[in-house]
Order: structure tokens, then sequence, then C-alpha cells
């Protein structure tokens, strides 16, 4: 439930991007479907999932 309200406030102030690490839930096909089908609905862009390592390879360059 919680990865659904993290999606929903990010969504909701229009964030770009969402980062975790969270693999057994946010991450999976079936969440990311809902989330899109839901923002879709209440006409909100879904925001980029990216994972943690993602992010220190961009910026520590590791």
């Amino acid at each position: 439930m919680n990865d659904l309200r993290i999606v929903a406030c990010a969504s909701i102030k229009s964030f770009n991007l969402v980062f975790s690490d969270d693999g057994k839930s946010m991450h999976k096909p079936l969440a990311m479907k809902t989330y899109e089908s839901i923002n879709l609905k209440f006409n909100y862009r879904t925001p980029t999932f990216y994972k943690y390592k993602d992010l220190k390879k961009k910026y520590l360059n590791k």
C-alpha cells in the first residue's frame, strides 16, 4: 500500500522521477500497469522509475 501512496504523491505533485530499490512490488509489471492506468484515468503523468544504483552511477560515476 505504501508504494501506491508514494507513486500517487509523485504523480499528483508532477515529480518526474521516483527512486526505489523495492523490486518486490514497486517495479513489478502489474504494479507499473496499475500506476499507468490510474494516472491515465485521473489525467496524471506517471513518473519514471529508477533504482538507487542508477542514481549512484549517474552522479557518483560508480
